[in-house]
């Protein structure tokens, strides 16, 4: 199951987060470059929590992260047996933590609707339809968290000011549909 997270540097409301807020979120094992701020670590931390799918607050202090740059030179980080990466476009810094043997597909959607819970479960639909031939809905399982209705499997999304991001382990929809 991936989990996901997005900043989208462009809000308004969004307050810069220098070097002394990094001491509200970091645990004794993370590293971050210089080079990188405040909301990569705070995306990836928080794209790892959704990841484990956890009923539990969420502490970015309980969470290490390593924040570091792959053989192409763009910033990956990783907690545990958990990977991830970046995609940085638009102003926008999401973070895709998933398990070695996910195959993840994670879309970034521009959008200026108020409703951007709704349009993203929109979205997500229309993808599965277009790419899978797949049509069905987003429901909560029994902890109240999104998975695809005809799968069961989770999916992650996230929204920020106009931008809005969804994944799921692509293979796992594959196998429930014998592709």
């Amino acid at each position: 199951m991936p989990g996901i997270d997005l900043i989208d540097l462009n809000d308004p409301l969004l307050r810069e987060r220098g070097e002394n807020a990094l001491r509200l979120i970091t645990h004794e094992d993370d590293e971050l470059p210089d080079s990188l701020g405040f909301w990569y670590l705070w995306t990836a931390k928080e794209a790892v929590f959704k990841q484990k799918r956890e009923l539990i607050n969420f502490d970015p202090k309980e969470i290490p992260i390593k924040v570091s740059f792959d053989e192409e030179d763009q910033p990956v980080f990783a907690s545990g047996q958990i990977g991830g990466r970046y995609l940085v476009r638009d102003n926008t810094i999401v973070a895709l933590a998933t398990l070695a043997e996910e195959n993840s597909v994670l879309e970034l959607i521009r959008s200026d609707t108020q409703n951007q819970s709704l349009k993203i479960r929109e979205s997500i639909l229309q993808y599965l339809k277009v790419n899978f031939n797949l049509e069905t809905s987003i429901v909560s399982d029994g902890d109240g968290l999104p998975i695809i209705k005809a799968s069961g499997q989770p999916v992650s999304f996230t929204h920020h000011h106009h931008h809005m991001a969804f994944a799921f382990d692509q293979a796992a929809l594959k196998s429930f549909l014998g592709h």
